[in-house]
């Protein structure tokens, strides 16, 4: 097997549509830039108007903001962990990867009504606050998929089939287990797993490590 992504991108005229957009408009367009990062998009386009217009947002509604940021950007991790070991044939791990994934989904629309935090973040802050008992249950969520993801990436760096493509000569230093040597065309694959498992993991730390502002805090 030899793999070798190639990615093409159109051009979609993305910029040339919010000439003559409305500000709030605008926001749904940024969100549609990219489906798995809508919120990111939506975050950045938001951030440029309180910038042009020298505004600030509330406290709380920033600290949700991060929160929403580093809870998709370790959805998107984990997602893409599930589609290396797609890449090298390792389809237990995928589909665990998968399942993993899809219990955080749920346990977005459960928090704030939308899997992707499509339609929060709009310029200002946000479109409506969250209940702290939704946000408890969302900070479970991600605690038993940060055990539960430890458990896979353990698994994936351990498993005979993916050793097997290395030899001795080259290493690969990290985090989990120190080296791994690698070589041939699975070298960068290889590698490129590893990496998405160590930031997938440090992202995990800091969505655990993030906390909600009180209520008195004005929105």
């Amino acid at each position: 097997m030899h793999l070798e992504l190639r990615h093409f991108y159109t051009h979609k005229g993305t910029e040339k549509l919010f000439e003559e957009t409305l500000v709030n408009a605008g926001t749904m367009i940024a969100e549609s830039v990219s489906g798995d990062n809508c919120f990111a998009h939506a975050v950045a386009y938001s951030q440029a108007v309180e910038n042009a217009c020298r505004a600030d947002i509330p406290t709380r509604a920033s600290a949700i903001r991060l929160i929403g940021l580093e809870f998709e950007r370790l959805v998107c991790h984990i997602s893409d962990v599930g589609g290396l070991c797609t890449d090298v044939g390792f389809s237990v791990a995928a589909a665990s990867a998968t399942r993993i994934k899809e219990s955080l989904l749920q346990a977005s629309s459960e928090c704030c009504g939308t899997r992707y935090w499509r339609g929060i973040g709009v310029p200002g802050g946000l479109r409506f606050d969250v209940e702290s008992r939704k946000v408890l249950e969302l900070s479970q969520a991600v605690s038993l998929a940060a055990r539960q993801f430890s458990d896979l990436a353990r698994v994936i760096l351990e498993t005979p089939s993916i050793q097997n493509r290395s030899k001795p000569r080259e290493s690969f230093e990290g985090k989990l287990h120190g080296s791994w040597p690698l070589s041939g065309r699975w070298r960068g694959q290889v590698a490129s797993i590893w990496t998405c498992v160590a930031i997938t993991l440090t992202g995990i730390t800091i969505v655990c490590s993030l906390k909600f502002p009180s209520r008195t805090t004005e929105m």
